[in-house]
């Protein structure tokens, strides 16, 4: 709404006398005042009422931010006197940042009022924003009042509660050669519905300081629902005797409050495995956790390893690959040799690198020149975890299929340029949606083999993105697993049996705002304007 008011010709001062600029006239008692207006972005009637803001459904201990933009579309500057939430407001809703005390005249001087919501139960609340001004407009509308009111509304969802997971339970590196050092990496993860953090971490003492561990292990330390880090820990004997210690970490998941990590190893002659990433994407590196994502091509080595008789030589190497994420196919290259890579079947072809999100485990055995093999657990731990803020995973349980992941921006329509899809987000024909980082990608058209493929939009523009299956060519019963991850946390994971050829499956829509939300849409049906390989 524009708010205007007429004027008289001439000049106009404010709080001066004007005179008529003739011998003996004196001055105009009656003149015009300039006026400032109020308008409240969350007002739907001429920007002062029938305000509300709703902040929907947010799961207990999250947030969400809303900014309330006010402009003051009058003639004079306008003074806020106060921004307050009324006392019924429920404690979820908050302000946060300064508050304006003064707007300025047009559009370029608008200010804003930063809210938050954090519920902290599952239930509706409720409360009210109080903007009180010397607005013209607002005592135009009633005399006895000075402020304009938004309603605010969100509802508090409990999605439960965040669960440690551990992998391996504990440390148990065998024999390992005297002042050799020996390695167990542990996987630290989160399969729970809210972010776990780990609040402090310690080291039981052991009857000798040989076990540590590799790198920082930064506290307090938070992991999102669906994510895991890798704490790299050292066994380095210095006698050959038996050794005892443990690590102790404290969390917040209410079941695991106090954690204890034992660590058991012994010095003795046998060689010692060692296990390390090598290089990911051709790049070397000596992290003892590298951070990795899907697609992502990671070499380990075993080249560190050592005999534990002076004298003899590691001459035999036997990789594992022990635990690899539902829905991915990966398998180790050379699982022989000292150096091991990754690789899946895309389209009929092996595609070096890992192919989906998720923890993948390789454990190492070494032998020497003389035949006995290494007993300590040697193992890399690598957790997949997208880097861009909205990633989108398909695959599928049938190597001669051809299933299509499509994200449909908005209303659609689908198999347009609100729809991203293999036909037309592929590198470098990348559809325009906000420029930039905003923009989605798919990064594999998988036409002949089990997935992945995955469309990823590093920074999303705010709306919805309804992400939807099509059944391009494949069997009835077909399995397909959709997997959502939100800045890191997997907020959505979806199986479902596709029962025939062209049928599209609407999985669920992703609501981006100042937070993200995932709402479940599950419908599926024949789509008849489709492009089907059938």
């Amino acid at each position: 709404m524009t708010f205007q008011r007429a004027l008289l010709p001439g000049i106009l001062l404010t709080g001066v006398a004007l005179t008529q600029g003739c011998p003996g006239c004196g001055p105009i008692e009656d003149f015009d005042t300039l006026d400032p207006t109020i308008l409240v972005d969350a007002c739907v009637t001429e920007g002062i009422k029938d305000c509300s803001i709703g902040f929907g459904s947010l799961a207990a201990g999250r947030r969400q931010s809303v900014r309330v933009k006010v402009t003051n579309l009058g003639e004079a500057v306008l003074n806020i006197s106060n921004v307050r939430l009324s006392d019924n407001t429920d404690p979820a809703f908050s302000i946060t940042g300064p508050i304006p005390t003064t707007v300025e005249m047009g559009e370029e001087g608008s200010q804003f009022i930063d809210l938050e919501f954090n519920p902290s139960v599952a239930s509706s609340v409720a409360g009210e924003l109080i903007i009180e001004s010397d607005a013209a407009n607002v005592l135009e509308a009633d005399p006895e009042q000075t402020n304009v009111t938004v309603t605010l509304g969100g509802i508090g969802i409990d999605l439960g509660q965040p669960h440690l997971t551990l992998s391996p339970p504990q440390c148990d590196f065998g024999e390992v050669a005297v002042n050799i050092p020996a390695f167990c990496d542990v996987s630290i993860g989160n399969d729970g519905q809210r972010e776990l953090t780990i609040t402090d971490v310690g080291y039981i003492p052991s009857n000798d300081p040989v076990f540590s561990v590799s790198g920082a292990f930064p506290i307090p330390l938070g992991l999102p629902p669906g994510s895991a880090t890798t704490v790299r820990v050292q066994f380095r004997p210095t006698v050959a005797q038996a050794y005892v210690g443990g690590i102790f970490m404290t969390t917040t998941d209410p079941t695991q409050v106090d954690v204890i990590i034992p660590l058991t190893g012994s010095g003795g002659a046998n060689p010692t495995a060692v296990a390390r990433v090598l290089s990911v994407n051709g790049t070397p590196t000596t992290e003892a956790s590298p951070a990795v994502r899907p697609l992502d091509n990671v070499v380990l080595t075993g080249a560190d390893s050592a005999a534990g008789t002076p004298g003899r030589t590691i001459t035999g190497y036997t990789w594992e690959l022990i635990t690899r994420p539902a829905g991915s196919t990966v398998e180790l290259t050379t699982p022989g040799a000292m150096t091991t890579g990754f690789s899946f079947n895309s389209s009929g072809s092996n595609r070096p690198g890992i192919d989906v999100s998720g923890t993948f485990v390789a454990r190492l055995t070494v032998r020497d020149d003389a035949g006995v093999a290494s007993t300590n657990d040697a193992r890399v731990t690598l957790n997949a975890i997208p880097t861009e803020d909205l990633n989108i995973q398909l695959t599928w349980d049938d190597p001669d299929a051809d299933i299509d992941l499509h994200v449909v921006r908005g209303l659609g329509p689908r198999w347009g340029t609100n729809d991203c899809h293999y036909g037309n987000c592929k590198t470098p024909a990348v559809l325009n949606w906000g420029g930039g980082d905003a923009n989605p990608r798919l990064n594999v058209d998988d036409t002949d083999g089990f997935g992945p493929e995955i469309i990823n939009i590093v920074q999303p523009s705010n709306g919805t993105y309804t992400v939807g299956v099509h059944n391009y060519r494949g069997r009835p019963g077909i399995e397909v697993t959709i997997k959502i991850t939100v800045q890191g946390a997997l907020l959505g994971e979806y199986t479902r049996t596709l029962t025939a050829c062209d049928q599209w499956w609407d999985v669920a829509r992703v609501i981006w705002g100042a937070s993200a939300t995932v709402e479940d849409l599950n419908t599926v049906a024949i789509d008849p304007g489709s492009q089907d390989g059938c």
